[in-house]
């Protein structure tokens, strides 16, 4: 029983971390419309809750994504004004 449940943690936490890096790899306009695809999901509310935790979870990551696109961008702006 204890390896089944080091199995499920261990899928778990893979899953994640491809699921992290999949999203490092969209731009910041592919980021940003799967963030709107998902609030219109929240909004809706017709999903299960287990769902609604998932896409919240996502929601959140790709909110990072973004804002790290943006915070880089606004120091290569900054690099080029004198």
């Amino acid at each position: 029983m204890l390896a089944f449940l080091i199995n499920i943690q261990s899928n778990s936490q893979t899953m994640n971390n491809n699921n992290s890096s999949d999203i490092a790899a969209i731009s910041f306009e592919q980021a940003l419309e799967k963030l709107e695809t998902i609030i219109a999901k929240l909004s809706d509310g017709k999903i299960s809750l287990d769902e609604m935790i998932k896409l919240h979870d996502e929601a959140n990551k790709l909110h990072n994504h973004c804002q790290k696109k943006l915070d880089e961008a606004k120091m290569q702006i900054e690099k080029i004004q004198p």
